[in-house]
Parts: C-alpha cells; sequence; structure tokens
C-alpha cells in the first residue's frame, strides 16, 4: 500500500472519530472548534540536477507541532526527516527524476494521529522536477469535422498519468477529463479555426493541478473548413431524329422548356457543341430554371433552310 494510500485511511478514521466527538457537545463547542491543518510549500519546482530543494511546513490549531517528512521516487515512499520540531527538510544532490514530499503534523509527543491535511482539503503534497519533460503533438492541419488525435510523452516522470486541454476557435478550453494512463486523446474539430492544446504528466500521488504537474509547451492545430466539390451541371443530350433528311450542319440550335404546354424557357444551344457523326447535341439547361419537371425540344436549323425537330423528352430540375 502506498504512504498516500495510508494517509487517505488515517483521514477517514480521523472523519469518524470527530462525528462522535461532535455528537456529544452542545452545538455551539463543536461549531467553536476549527480543524488542524498542515501546509507544504517548496523553494523551487524544477531543481537541478545534483541541487537540492527545501520544502517548509507550517500548521493551524496544533499545539507545540512537529513534523515527519515523507519523500517519494520511483514509486516508492521514504522518511526523509522523522518526527521533530524541525519544519523544515531539504534534499540534496538530487538526480534526474520525479519527487514528492509530504508532511504529517502532529502535537509533540503525541503522533497516534497525524493531521495531512491542507486547509483546502487536499493532502499536503507538492511535487519537484528534475531534468523531466513533457511534450504534446497533433497535426499541423485538419478538416472541420474531423478527428483531432494528440499524442503526449514525458521524460523523468515515474510513474506517470496524463490529462489532455484543447481551446477551440471560441476560446473555450475542454479537459480530456481525469488524469489517465493513456498517451493520447482524441477529439472532433467542430469549427474552423485555431484549436491549442497542452499537455500535463504528474505522478499518481501528486495533487490534480498544474502544481503538482509537469506541463508542456502549447502548440497549435489549424482547423479549416471543409472545401467543396464544384457542382457539377446537369446535361442534356438531343438527336435529329434518324429519319430525317439532314443536310449539313445545323445554323442554329435552339432547346425550348415548357411545363404544361406553356413555354418557360428557351435558349440558344452553341453549333460548336453539334457532333456531325453522331447528328446530336449535349448541352446545359439554363441557370435560371427553376426546380421542378419539363418537356424539353431541341429544334436545329439546317443549311437548306429545314427545322428539324428532335424527339421531345423530360427533364427535372432539382
Amino acid at each position: 500500500m502506498s504512504r498516500m494510500a495510508s494517509v487517505k485511511k488515517i483521514s477517514g478514521l480521523l472523519i469518524g472519530s470527530s462525528l462522535v466527538l461532535v455528537g456529544l457537545l452542545p452545538a455551539t463547542a463543536a461549531l467553536a472548534a476549527s480543524p488542524a491543518t498542515v501546509t507544504l510549500t517548496q523553494a523551487q519546482k524544477a531543481p537541478t540536477l545534483g541541487g537540492s530543494d527545501t520544502f517548509t511546513a507550517a500548521s493551524t490549531n496544533i499545539a507545540n507541532p512537529e513534523y515527519q517528512f515523507w519523500v517519494e521516487k520511483g514509486n516508492t515512499w521514504s522518511v526523509a526527516q522523522n518526527w521533530s520540531k524541525a519544519n523544515t527538510v531539504s534534499l540534496k544532490n538530487m538526480t534526474d527524476g520525479s519527487y514528492l514530499v509530504t508532511v504529517y503534523a502532529a502535537p509533540r509527543g503525541n503522533f497516534s494521529k497525524p493531521v495531512n491535511t491542507a486547509p483546502d482539503g487536499d493532502i499536503a503534497v507538492v511535487s519537484a522536477f528534475v531534468g523531466s519533460a513533457v511534450t504534446v503533438s497533433g497535426p499541423a492541419t485538419v478538416t472541420q469535422g474531423k478527428v483531432v488525435t494528440l499524442t503526449a510523452g514525458s521524460t523523468n516522470i515515474s510513474p506517470v498519468l496524463y490529462q489532455f486541454w484543447y481551446e477551440s476557435p471560441d476560446g473555450t478550453w475542454t479537459s480530456s477529463g481525469n488524469y489517465g494512463n493513456s498517451s493520447t486523446y482524441s477529439f472532433t474539430a467542430s469549427a474552423a479555426g485555431p484549436y491549442h492544446f497542452i499537455a500535463y504528466a504528474k505522478m499518481p500521488d501528486a495533487i490534480n493541478d498544474a502544481q503538482g504537474a509537469g506541463y508542456s509547451a502549447v502548440s497549435v492545430t489549424q482547423s479549416t473548413a471543409p472545401t467543396t466539390s464544384p457542382t457539377t451541371s446537369p446535361t442534356i443530350q438531343a438527336a435529329i431524329p434518324s429519319g430525317a433528311v439532314v443536310s449539313g450542319t445545323p445554323t442554329s440550335i435552339t432547346a425550348s422548356f415548357d411545363q404544361n404546354g406553356t413555354l418557360i424557357a428557351s435558349e440558344n444551344v452553341p453549333v460548336s457543341d453539334y457532333s456531325t457523326s453522331t447528328k446530336s447535341v449535349s448541352f446545359a439547361p439554363p441557370s435560371s430554371l427553376a426546380a421542378g419537371t419539363y418537356t424539353v425540344t431541341v429544334l436545329f436549323e439546317m443549311s437548306n433552310a429545314n427545322f428539324i425537330a428532335s424527339p421531345t423528352q423530360t427533364y427535372t430540375q432539382g
């Protein structure tokens, strides 16, 4: 069992005992009692290799306090300084890696119910990093609506848990949730614009905030709006009836669009679109044509002044 797990068990026993005590006291006396707390600060969060770091404890509502300091490195807890009046401890000749330091406070000579809780309700523990680093990477660009996958890495933080945050183009920051073992996290770029993101890495017993973790530099993914393929215009094909007598090539071609016998639109089709081998023409309907179903007839004016009409056909404008 880790030292922090033991702390939680002790805290639970203390809460149970205090509830019994409160039940026996008058209400005014119970409200007047202030909880005992202990705080822990450090000289620096990232000492240099071979350097030192000093940790200082302070307590409230503990008469004649004594302190006991613990340090964790490599997932192993050990006593850094046993019970004494000294409220500081220094770690010297520090090697690469991540450290956790916690402190207990108790009245002098009475160590049966030590206090390990800070005024904010968290355990009094701080992190130190020597030669540690956190990185995060993601795609340089992504299309709006597509998934962005972030990948974190760390050096000299062990054991390690990760948490990710990203900022949407509207300025809203979103968390990946609780710290976890996964070094990757994915989200969907729901809007176009820049997405900023960052990764945090910490030891399991460290406090769940930026003070307890190492963190990467902020990186950026640019989300761009999806490109739309150009719309392909529908094509209408019309041919001269196979039995018609054709003399030369058309001098003009006109397409008519009608609904229920009423002419709705007409357009001149370029003669250059006419194929002499198939005696047919392909053309796009007028861009102004409203949605609906039309009867289409194409009239070919030939060079001998004859007019030849194509068979009527149905065309639906979406």
